[in-house]
């Protein structure tokens, strides 16, 4: 489970996005910068006037308290998008893992199957060369023992997903 936290690409992004709201915190309080005019020349009078006007300007203060609290709700939102998504991949992980060992399981049975139709196979075929028995149980065994060859052959396909499945995870 720690590995899925460490390598999971899509929790290194949810993760960044909190990081993001966060940085994205402390510019919630956007005052205007200060705004600074100079004028020299001929302004009022015939001699050269100098003047120096400086300005700010701010808005009401509970604008500035209601960013603030969206910038919090939105860093809030992020961390609990980022323990949602980390839930998420574990129990898919974990889903995975779980199928992955039934497929397993699945296929040392199949292979205990086969050793027992293959075995049946070769008794049908010796009775049958021995006159005891027709073609049809020979036939019969050895078509049990194809079909239980695709199931291996198909639950070693399921299992060969699952480890890229748990892999790309």
């Amino acid at each position: 489970i720690q590995q899925v936290s460490d390598s999971s690409l899509v929790l290194r992004s949810a993760a960044y996005q909190i990081e993001m709201q966060r940085l994205l915190n402390r510019a919630a309080w956007d005052i205007e910068k200060t705004n600074v005019d100079i004028e020299y020349g001929q302004l009022n009078s015939i001699q050269k006037d100098n003047s120096i006007t400086l300005s700010q300007s701010f808005a009401f203060p509970t604008v500035y308290s209601n960013q603030h609290k969206l910038a919090k709700a939105s860093t809030k939102s992020s961390e609990l998008g980022y323990s949602v998504t980390k839930a998420e991949r574990i129990s898919v992980v974990k889903s995975t893992y779980f199928q992955l060992a039934f497929y397993y399981s699945k296929l040392r049975q199949l292979r205990y199957q086969d050793s027992l139709f293959t075995s049946f196979s070769v008794a049908a075929t010796r009775r049958e060369q021995a006159g005891e028995t027709n073609l049809l149980e020979k036939v019969s065994a050895e078509s049990q023992s194809q079909e239980v060859r695709n199931f291996i052959r198909q639950t070693k396909a399921d299992i060969s997903i699952g480890e890229r499945t748990l892999q790309y995870l």
